[in-house]
């Protein structure tokens, strides 16, 4: 048996799918079978989804989400220690979405990736980013969600509309949400170029 000390990490950000559902208790993403055939500790953290994780809003430059998943690199790097991990071996995978979620970690962050290697099944930042066209349709359907909760979108009031929302409780929210997803194949809501970053690629 290989020394525990020395194993790589496999740190799968996380099982979702198009930047909308899913989380570590499916079935699908239980790292246990992964674990038990390979030389690996599994890894596996939830983060914000949905409107959530990927507003959209204009006032609100940035993907929550992909946040949230960077605080979970961070975090195992810090602690994968005390699990009998290599801190200097992470690798992270994904599938689909999660794919893309992966592979935009390669361009958030060039100069502290964190991670050594990335798996990317499946789904590559291209494929996550359509450019002005896409933060348009993000900010579109933010205003969408925003005038079914109830609160004035942000052609109104962009302060006003986002204080309204963050005062509305998360069942209110998703209710507003889900006649925008009934409307196309995705929920509505998924990555935008975030340009508080000089590198305009990405993401985080």
């Amino acid at each position: 048996m290989a020394d525990f000390a020395s194993r790589a990490l496999t740190a799968h950000v996380i099982g979702y799918e198009r930047f909308s559902i899913g989380n570590t208790a499916c079935p699908i993403y239980n790292g246990a079978i992964l674990a038990s055939e390979n030389d690996v500790i599994v890894v596996s953290a939830d983060h914000r989804l949905n409107i959530f994780g990927f507003p959209g809003a204009l006032s609100v430059d940035a993907n929550l989400g992909l946040l949230d998943q960077r605080l979970t690199l961070e975090w195992t790097s810090e602690n994968i220690k005390a699990f009998g991990g290599d801190p200097d071996r992470i690798i992270i995978l994904g599938q689909s979405a999660d794919g893309v979620s992966v592979d935009m970690m390669a361009y958030a962050y060039p100069d502290n990736p964190i991670a050594h290697a990335i798996i990317s099944h499946s789904g590559v930042a291209s494929s996550g980013v359509g450019a002005g066209a896409r933060k348009s349709a993000m900010a579109m359907n933010w205003n969408k969600a925003s005038s079914n909760a109830g609160c004035d979108n942000e052609t109104v009031d962009a302060s006003a509309s986002m204080a309204c929302m963050r005062a509305t409780t998360t069942e209110e929210i998703l209710a507003a949400v889900i006649p925008i997803a009934r409307s196309s194949l995705a929920s509505g809501f998924g990555s935008v170029v975030d340009e508080r970053r000089n590198n305009k690629i990405m993401l985080a």
